[in-house]
């Protein structure tokens, strides 16, 4: 049988998109299991406290403090879920495209006081060739994720010490990883000082039940399975005792 070019394109892109479902619906599983897990006890405190209260079984001051605890564990899961959705709010674009170097500056200067505020100091490095690329993901999807890995950064990072961002671009051969456009991609780098020890970091780069007991930060996780479904990757790993970083990078326009 003869096989047509087109064909096996079209084939090719409707794997390719397989694949990057996979790879978000792996992920968002985990979120699934890691909201599960965080409203479960909630839930049960206000259905046994409200239970008891419709049932007569508390009046007076009993009442008060049950509805007084009801509306605190209601709370704690309003918490959970806008946690969620701040780290899951990925807007299309809209206008011209804007260079990631322009993103990784407007990052910095928007969480520079955080910074200021925990003895941490934001150096985005914005003159390398790579900073003038734009990304196909949309400037508005970029600064999230540029945003979640400097508020990772700035969560693990030893007081007193420095957060270094840099931008270069690198070329991804075409066979790689067919879930990986090949071509120019922007990769933006992060590095940082650990405050914890090899061991306890490494735990709260992606696992979303070790980063929520760490403190309660699960961003990379979400951040990993958009990437993924842009066409790019991230990493975060320990490069030696005194230093750390976390990076992606995606897919460049043109």
């Amino acid at each position: 049988m003869q096989t047509y070019p087109e064909h096996a394109q079209i084939a090719k892109l409707k794997l390719l998109q397989q694949l990057r479902t996979i790879d978000c619906v792996s992920t968002l599983v985990l979120v699934a299991s890691r909201v599960a897990h965080d409203i479960g006890t909630p839930l049960a405190v206000i259905a046994g406290r409200s239970g008891m209260i419709a049932r007569g079984e508390l009046v007076g001051d009993g009442a008060k403090r049950s509805a007084a605890i009801i509306a605190e564990q209601t709370e704690r899961i309003s918490a959970v879920l806008r946690q969620l959705l701040d780290v899951t709010r990925w807007h299309a674009s809209a206008g011209a495209a804007t260079p990631i170097g322009d993103i990784v500056t407007e990052a910095c200067v928007m969480l520079s006081p955080i910074a200021a505020e925990r003895n941490l100091s934001l150096n985005p490095g914005t003159s390398g060739p790579g900073a003038a690329l734009c990304v196909r993901a949309g400037s508005d999807c970029a600064m999230q994720i540029v945003t979640h890995l400097l508020a990772h950064a700035m969560a693990v990072a030893k007081p007193g010490t420095a957060i270094d961002v840099t931008i270069d671009a690198i070329e991804i051969p075409a066979s790689a990883d067919p879930r990986v456009p090949g071509g120019a991609h922007a990769r933006v780098t992060v590095a940082h000082q650990p405050g914890q020890a090899a061991a306890e970091y490494s735990l709260r780069n992606f696992d979303l039940f070790a980063a929520a007991q760490a403190g309660g930060y699960f961003g990379l996780a979400i951040c990993d399975a958009v990437v993924r479904a842009q066409g790019g990757r991230v990493s975060c790993e320990r490069v030696s005792e005194g230093a750390a970083q976390c990076a992606f990078h995606l897919p460049a326009l043109g």
